[in-house]
């Protein structure tokens, strides 16, 4: 029977027009609708199969199909039931609608855009083999051997609720982010936002592909790589685009997992700080001074960021590497305890330009490869005029406090026996290594330096502005002159393990001046005297020891002494030819 274009028999063919269909034209379920041309909206029914031809458009809406359902042409869901699965070779949009079968959703061809509706099949949620699926929105997808399955097509995540992280996917996918939950129970309301991570290899990250075996057990760790307040991250590198997009807003970048930057360019605008942290709990920057405290437990790495040879990072803000300062006995302003790692990779290279600052609480090095000598490889990093590095001023020998001090401040009722000290500075050894990548100090950059003692048994004091390298008419180890050839002229630092040398090469010409360490004021009752006292060690007061594994070496130009010095067993002096 011919009923104005389409036809009325155990199947039920539309070959064109318009055509809404509310209920089961049969009151049965083992029919099967075919659509060959026109437009079918499905609002309600029962069907056997489905079958959509090559030039004919579906919208499903509420219908129920109990059998196979095929679709060639072009097939929007925002409701109903597919209960034996659907296969798609062309055009496919899920807005919504429930299927299940073996594999609940096959895409060989075509493009599939998955976004929301649930999806579960007893192997696999969503297969490819041909053409390309998204999986975006809020789809809820699972499979009882895993929710996905690229065999050979595209597949790519770029959201989506998936109930078990070890059954999440298997060939190779486009990684954004997702949805997890441990717990199966409650596939409605106890989704995170989080990134999946495969045990034996690194994160998923956006635009990079990467393939998943059986064997390799997947899990969905509890936190991103970073955030910017309450928001999450997939990469690195989305979260410093976000920085660069909004400049008028201050933003604060914190490492949540550990984290390799892949090769590119790359900046930390003025208005950014990025956080490599030594804690999860960590939700803003450290003051100039580190946290500090008594005692000296050894350090530990706890979070990793990681610039892959190719990297180029310009840093106008603030990059910081975090750690706790520790001191007792002998051993003041160390770090310890947990710490935040940065790793140069060979072949990487960071700026800090005008207004930037690195703060190495934390350590700064390379990757642990040598070359054939067995010396160390890194990247590098150049400090521009205006551009900061602070590091931790470590003390592994002084004479303490109440004796350092009593002799730098020449208090009255000094103990005569210490007056035979009073001509050394009186911290012997002293290290300024948390930096241990090389950084090229040009004219006008600056290393300064944090410090914490114990002084007179139980007071802490802090010191956070020891110049190491300065400018010309600063208090400073090393000065240069501002007005020098910023590329020729320069102080490149490093540290050296194989010898276990903080290394200082000058080129062109620098002073070695002064060191200065300021603790503030402390109750002069401590010292046997009224008021308050200020606690400074000047070296200029005394001849400055350049301690046991210090190397200066002079390239080019001259090296003048300002200021007393004593070279320690041990500390190395290095002149090249034409140098002075």
């Amino acid at each position: 029977m011919d009923l104005n274009g389409y036809t009325l028999s155990n199947t039920l063919t539309i070959s064109g027009g318009n055509v809404i269909i509310a209920y089961s034209p049969y009151g049965g379920s083992a029919n099967a609708l075919n659509v060959t041309g026109g437009k079918a909206i499905l609002n309600g029914g029962t069907f056997g199969t489905l079958t959509i031809r090559a030039n004919a458009t579906v919208e499903q809406n509420g219908a129920t199909i109990t059998g196979a359902a095929t679709n060639n042409g072009k097939l929007t869901t925002t409701n109903g039931e597919f209960q034996a699965g659907l296969t798609s070779t062309k055009t496919l949009i899920v807005n919504g609608g429930t299927f299940n079968g073996a594999t609940a959703i096959q895409v060989t061809g075509g493009t599939a855009s998955i976004k929301r509706g649930t999806i579960s099949g007893t192997q696999y949620g969503v297969l490819t083999n041909g053409g390309s699926a998204t999986i975006e929105k809020l789809a809820v997808i699972s499979g009882g051997t895993k929710a996905l399955n690229n065999v050979n097509g595209t597949l790519t995540v770029n959201n989506g609720k998936f109930a078990d992280p070890s059954k999440f996917a298997i060939g190779e996918i486009t990684f954004k982010s997702a949805y997890f939950k441990s717990d199966a129970s409650d596939l409605a309301t106890t989704y995170t936002k989080q990134q999946w991570r495969n045990t034996a290899g690194p994160e998923f990250r956006e635009g990079y592909k990467y393939f998943v075996g059986d064997q390799e057990a997947a899990q969905a760790s509890n936190v991103s790589v970073c955030r910017i307040g309450h928001a999450s991250y997939s990469s690195l590198e989305d979260a410093l685009a976000y920085a660069n997009n909004h400049l008028s807003e201050e933003v604060i970048i914190i490492m949540e997992n550990d984290y390799t930057l892949k090769a590119g360019y790359y900046t930390i605008p003025a208005n950014a700080t990025l956080i490599v942290p030594m804690s999860d709990d960590q939700e803003t920057a450290n003051p100039v001074v580190p946290r500090s405290t008594v005692g000296t437990p050894d350090p530990v790495s706890f979070r990793k960021l990681t610039f892959e040879s190719g990297v180029n990072m310009e840093v106008a803000g603030t990059l910081e590497v975090t750690c706790t300062q520790y001191g007792s006995g002998e051993q003041m302003g160390v770090p310890g305890g947990n710490y935040g790692h940065l790793i140069l990779k060979p072949g990487s290279h960071m700026t800090i330009n005008n207004g930037g600052y690195l703060r190495a609480w934390g350590f700064v090095t390379g990757d642990g490869t040598t070359d054939a000598d067995g010396n160390y490889l890194s990247g590098e990093i150049d400090a521009r005029r205006g551009g900061t590095v602070h590091e931790m001023f470590q003390m592994g020998d002084w004479k303490g406090g109440d004796i350092s001090f009593t002799i730098a401040m020449e208090i009255p009722g000094m103990n005569p026996c210490w007056r035979d000290m009073a001509h050394l500075f009186p911290i012997y050894t002293y290290f300024i290594q948390n930096v241990e990548s090389p950084v090229k100090y040009h004219p006008g950059a600056s290393l300064i330096c944090a410090t914490s003692v114990n002084v007179a048994g139980d007071i802490n004091a802090y010191a956070n502005d020891i110049k190491v390298v300065g400018k010309e008419g600063e208090a400073a180890m090393f000065l240069m002159d501002e007005r020098a050839d910023a590329e020729n002229t320069w102080v490149r630092k490093y540290y050296d393990a194989k010898k276990d040398q903080q290394v200082y090469e000058v080129n062109s010409g620098a002073q070695l001046g002064s060191m200065v360490i300021n603790l503030g004021e402390v109750p002069g009752s401590y010292f046997g005297t009224q008021g308050s006292l200020n606690l400074v060690l000047d070296s200029r007061k005394f001849v400055l020891p350049l301690t046991n594994n210090f190397k200066i070496h002079l390239l080019s130009g001259y090296m003048e002494f300002t200021q007393s010095t004593s070279c320690l067993p041990g500390m190395e002096v290095e002149v090249d030819k034409e140098s002075e």
